[in-house]
């Protein structure tokens, strides 16, 4: 068995049009980055052709795995990276590599147990995390902001890195786009 430094929890719905784009985007991200990773990608109860997406994928992304179950709490117990990044098929269709870089840097090295990255997702180590994460806390946030107050709530050490964008996801979005070689034209994959 593989150690796997980050798993990347990407919970969808009905996403044909961009779960290719969001595990090719965060494969490209780790595997420049050197990092052993993987994709938990939790189907919750897609009707189009997301699972056939996904799964023409796996030879090109050995490090995805599919689920089903519902958002980042089925997501981070079958994770078995020592941090998490918990995040939307939009916000890593979009971009924020630098800030995705320091947080996960800073929760590895620095005790912090739950970083929030440019209001769009979030980094956080899995030992001190997953208690929560598998509450129902995740479904009662509203936000990726609700989560991080709650867990500054439960004593575990919070910090947010990024612009506070009002529209979450882009900043994502085009930091992860300015990583991609450009393609020339759409794709599904």
């Amino acid at each position: 068995m593989q150690v796997v430094d980050v798993s990347v929890i990407l919970p969808f719905r009905d996403h044909e049009d961009k779960i290719g784009k969001a595990c090719r985007n965060i494969a490209h991200y780790f595997r420049a980055h050197g990092q052993a990773f993987e994709i938990v990608a939790v189907d919750q109860g897609s009707g189009d052709n997301s699972q056939s997406v996904l799964a023409l994928l796996r030879r090109e992304i050995p490090e995805l795995r599919v689920m089903l179950g519902r958002g980042y709490g089925a997501g981070s117990r079958a994770a078995d990276g020592d941090s998490l990044v918990l995040a939307s098929v939009e916000a890593v269709c979009a971009s924020v590599a630098t800030s995705l870089h320091v947080a996960l840097e800073r929760v590895a090295t620095e005790g912090i147990d739950m970083y929030l990255v440019a209001e769009t997702l979030i980094v956080c180590r899995q030992a001190t995390c997953k208690k929560l994460i598998l509450s129902n806390a995740t479904r009662r946030a509203k936000t990726e902001r609700d989560l991080l107050e709650m867990a500054s709530r439960r004593g575990l050490s919070v910090r947010s890195y990024g612009p506070l964008t009002a529209r979450p996801g882009h900043a994502m979005a085009r930091f992860i786009a300015s990583l991609m070689p450009h393609s020339t034209g759409p794709s599904h994959l």
